[in-house]
């Protein structure tokens, strides 16, 4: 949902809501995006619009965050990439990237990005239990 934020206008992601976001920070080199980046940016075939920093990424698609994966994984160029679903918002600056101007039903895409670049996260209570 979109609200407004001292006066910039932000997408916040909800836990009642169906989107999940992905931040791509700090992933320009050379004055470009870098390759493994609009790899992401393309896969995910979504709402995307430059960050307000200029050297990120965001991309709005519907799906959902990977309960095992952490929120967070370094990219192997440069920069990082988060995944939120819930507590967050995005910065809405209005620069479309490369003409994606819709937000997708992406759920399998969603999953697969998280699977290639975001470490395992939380363990299961069992496997917990196990290493005490």
């Amino acid at each position: 949902k979109a609200e407004q934020l001292g006066g910039a206008m932000a997408f916040a992601f909800t836990e009642s809501g169906p989107f999940v976001g992905f931040d791509l920070d700090d992933v320009k080199a050379d004055g470009e995006f870098t390759e493994e980046a609009r790899t992401i940016v393309q896969r995910l075939n979504s709402y995307t619009e430059v960050s307000s920093s200029g050297t990120g990424l965001h991309v709005i698609a519907e799906g959902e965050k990977l309960d095992d994966r952490k929120t967070e994984g370094v990219l192997s160029t440069c920069g990082h990439l988060e995944v939120y679903d819930t507590d967050r918002y995005f910065v809405l600056t209005g620069d479309v990237y490369n003409g994606s101007t819709s937000v997708k039903s992406r759920p399998t895409v969603v999953r697969e990005v998280q699977d290639d670049y975001l470490p395992n996260g939380r363990r299961s209570p069992s496997q917990a239990s196990k290493s005490l």
